[in-house]
């Protein structure tokens, strides 16, 4: 730990800090974290050489063969076997390599009684003494020699033991050193550096990188496995595991290169280190090979001919792949870059030429570049890799992988580069893959792969779809037959188009809309053209409207356009100007007279035709002109006291009957509009309604059942009261006064301060439209008898009475009564007659 004593110069706001932490083995670089730096606690120190230059590590790729020693050589002999009661001698053979303390040994039974059965053993020599255990049997046989114990002579020519655990009950044995060891002569084309990874447990879990140095001494090959932890540190701060191998087994093009002892072991591969012991039991076996890739695998333990069967049934999925270190990757190791990571053979392209296993990443990186802004990992699958389809395309794909993505078959080799990806890139490298976890799914899912592949396929096949049928409509006409297969082309386009990119699909909606616009303009000439040859009525002025109609939708313009309007116009003048010449010869001859109004009705319903058509837009010249002469004509008929004359005697011929407001409104229609007899023509509508009260007082029974106070049905009464009739009267005008506020519902509540509709108004128009305009009578009316009020301290006479309301209105006459009520209620006299108080009880 590293405190702070005094300053030399303090700047100011610097404070002072505690380095806590630890020198690496190499003496190169001291790392560790400074508590208290608000987050940023990590540290990492270099020795710098005098110059002031960092010191770094080198790569050497030199390295000293096996070294020998007092337990390497041929060696022959006998060892005991059998059961103690009749033991037999069995013959027994050992070639033993021996580097420092290490030492690897392949022992076999000889002779007709046992029959080979070798074993490769590893284990070490301390002073004279042996171990050995057995790491792999080389047949399948059930004979085995587990543990072995030895001691050297003191001339080192005799090596005598016994053995533990073993299948064939052997025990002492004694073995006469024959002369130097025998490795097989195999492998000299091998002979290189080699940079890779392979899969042992756990260090493939702990970041580590990978050099294979192999060389040949003109008799045999031999080697070093070099790792460095962490991968993606500098060489100057990796912690080393140098191991030493040798050739102790060959069979055909297979060679079992045999861990011999470590001859450097640092920081976590320290022999204290329990996960560095793993590296002392395992084997490599490598297809010999020449060229640019080395299969290597590793296997612990079992049966040699199992393991060699296995990689020749499954090809290299369970080899792991060195590359041959060549300038690039040879100075990228030695400025302290990770050897790159190898993959299956069929792997090639820019990713497989990287020269480091970083520039892999970034290169992975690169590739997944267009979906950076994309969150494509929170959808589900199937719509993630959907969307990831370009990068998956043989243009983009191939350059980088060296082979179509759907040509990449081995589930194998392509979840080794899901896995690389996913985990290998952002751990070691802190380099982040955009959607990492979608796109590891194509390479690890099985089921991704066969969808990605499937809609490759399927998406080529809708681009040929696309070019095909932009080509057609390029060339397509305009007529109805045009029109039928756009409409064919555009159910296909609904299966197709969500196969394809979106400038794809924006390619053919391009060509698409352009040649429906075409075909739409063209069957819209064809029609005018079918219009212009039609008769000159008014058929045909309605179907000249309609096409303005779909002119204006559709997407003519320009030339186009006003040609159209041109030729639309010139067939509705055709046809318009003697229909408008027609209508005011007959407004010439009308009248100053009842019989002018009527006809006057029918000029300008025809005028109003036009005004329609011209309104929807078709060109009509001079029927605003007509309109405006048909109105004032129209002002001058009513404005006239002959014509109100006619219309007052015309009125007084309708006879009394039922529902009076609906004859005497009927008959009306004949002359004016509703507009006018709702209010527009005052005088007219007021003759309306006196002739309308009229003919209902007419139409009711009155009856004054009130006893010999009564001087007439219709007269006043002599005592005072009102009459029958006077009663009568004045219900009506009650009913008709409430009758005409709820016609008005819809307007009759102030709009507040601010202008905003009152929203009883709303509520009030709703229910006139549901229940609509209503209308009361009196059908029968009959006075049972009035007293003076005046005892109640009120005025007028509280009187009894029997009435039957009736009304026009269908909704509410499902709900009055259909037979005459008794009631009851008070009157009073007003100027001008009675005025009715309901009965409040």
């Amino acid at each position: 730990m590293l405190l702070p004593s005094d300053w030399v110069e303090r700047p100011s706001g610097i404070q002072a800090l505690t380095l806590q932490g630890s020198m690496h083995d190499n003496g190169l670089v001291i790392s560790g974290t400074m508590p208290g730096c608000g987050g940023t606690e990590n540290f990492v120190g270099r020795r710098l050489d005098e110059s002031g230059a960092q010191t770094q590590a080198s790569v050497d790729f030199d390295f000293a063969p096996v070294s020998g020693g007092a337990a390497a050589g041929t060696w022959r002999g006998e060892i005991v076997c059998g059961p103690r009661q009749r033991p037999e001698t069995v013959p027994l053979t050992a070639t033993i390599l021996q580097d420092g303390e290490g030492l690897v040994a392949k022992l076999a039974y000889d002779g007709p009684v046992f029959p080979p059965s070798p074993v490769i053993m590893t284990g070490n020599v301390i002073g004279t003494t042996v171990g050995l255990q057995q790491l792999m049997k080389l047949d399948n046989s059930n004979r085995s020699l587990k543990d072995v114990s030895a001691r050297l002579d003191a001339a080192g020519q005799t090596l005598a033991g016994t053995v533990g655990q073993n299948g064939a009950r052997c025990r002492d044995f004694q073995l006469t050193r024959t002369g130097d060891p025998q490795m097989p002569d195999v492998g000299a084309a091998l002979a290189g550096n080699w940079a890779g990874a392979t899969d042992i447990s756990p260090m493939d879990r702990l970041e580590t990188s990978y050099l294979l140095v192999l060389a040949h001494n003109g008799k045999a090959l031999q080697g070093e496995l070099r790792l460095g932890h962490p991968a993606n540190r500098p060489v100057a701060e990796q912690d080393k595991l140098v191991i030493s191998l040798a050739p102790i087994h060959a069979e055909g093009a297979k060679i079992v290169m045999a861990p011999i002892g470590a001859r450097l072991a640092e920081g976590i591969h320290r022999p204290q280190n329990s996960q560095s012991a793993v590296h002392r039991h395992w084997l490599i076996v490598m297809p010999e090979t020449v060229g640019e890739e080395l299969g290597v695998r590793v296997v612990q333990g079992g049966r040699f001919s199992e393991e060699i069967n296995r990689v020749a049934e499954l090809g290299d999925r369970h080899a792991r792949f060195f590359r041959r270190v060549d300038a690039a990757v040879q100075s990228a190791m030695t400025s302290g870059e990770t050897p790159p990571k190898r993959f299956g053979p069929g792997i090639g392209g820019a990713f497989a030429a990287a020269s480091s296993m970083q520039r892999q990443c970034q290169m992975l990186a690169d590739w997944a570049a267009p979906f950076n802004g994309d969150d494509l990992d929170r959808q589900s699958v199937e719509n993630a890799l959907k969307a990831l389809l370009p990068i998956f395309e043989d243009s983009v794909f191939e350059p980088v992988f060296g082979l179509p993505y759907m040509f990449m078959t081995d589930p194998v080799e392509r979840r080794e580069i899901g896995f690389f990806l996913q985990r290998d890139c952002p751990r070691r490298f802190g380099i982040e893959i955009a959607n990492v976890a979608s796109i590891a799914h194509a390479f690890t899912l099985q089921n991704a792969y066969a969808g990605i592949t499937t809609a490759m396929i399927d998406r080529r096949e809708s681009v040929a779809w696309i070019d095909a049928t932009v080509k057609e409509l390029s060339a397509m006409g305009e007529d109805t037959a045009a029109e039928t297969r756009l409409a064919t082309i555009r159910l296909d386009a609904a299966d197709r188009l969500d196969d394809v990119t979106a400038e794809e699909a924006a390619r053919f909606e391009t060509a698409y809309a352009a040649r429906r616009d075409r075909i739409e303009i063209g069957l819209l000439f064809d029609r005018i053209a079918r219009a212009e040859a039609m008769t000159d009525d008014e058929a045909t002025l309605a179907e000249l409207a309609e096409i303005v109609e779909a002119v204006a939708q559709s997407p003519m313009e320009g030339d186009e356009h006003r040609s159209a309007m041109e030729r639309i116009g010139t067939k509705a003048a055709q046809i318009t100007a003697p229909l408008i010449a027609a209508i005011r010869s007959e407004e010439a001859e009308l009248g100053m007279n009842l019989a002018a109004l009527s006809a006057l009705n029918g000029l300008e319903q025809r005028t109003t035709f036009l005004t329609d058509l011209r309104n929807r837009g078709l060109p009509i010249a001079g029927v605003s002109e007509l309109s405006m002469e048909l109105y004032q004509t129209r002002n001058s008929l009513l404005d006239s006291m002959e014509v109100a004359g006619e219309f007052q005697a015309y009125l007084t011929t309708i006879e009394p009957g039922d529902n009076a407001r609906m004859r005497v409104t009927n008959a009306a229609y004949l002359y004016l509009t509703p507009e006018e007899l709702a209010g527009g023509a005052p005088f007219y509508a007021q003759m309306l309604e006196t002739t309308i009260f009229s003919l209902e007082q007419a139409s009711m029974e009155i009856v004054d059942s009130s006893g010999p106070t009564a001087v007439d049905a219709v007269g006043s009464s002599n005592s005072g009261q009102p009459s029958a009739k006077d009663m009568a009267m004045a219900i009506l005008a009650h009913y008709r006064q409430g009758t005409a506020n709820f016609n008005g519902m819809g307007s009759m509540f102030p709009d507040d301060p601010f202008g905003q509709p009152n929203p009883l108004n709303m509520i009030g128009e709703a229910m006139n439209q549901v229940i609509g305009e209503v209308n009361l009578t009196l059908a029968y009316f009959e006075k049972l008898g009035c007293a003076s009020a005046s005892g109640a301290g009120q005025a007028g006479y509280n009187c009894d009475y029997i009435a039957e309301i009736r009304t026009d209105n269908a909704m509410l006459g499902m709900v009055l009564p259909q037979a005459e009520i008794r009631n009851s209620g008070r009157f009073t006299a007003a100027r001008g007659g009675w005025m009715y108080l309901p009965d409040l009880e």
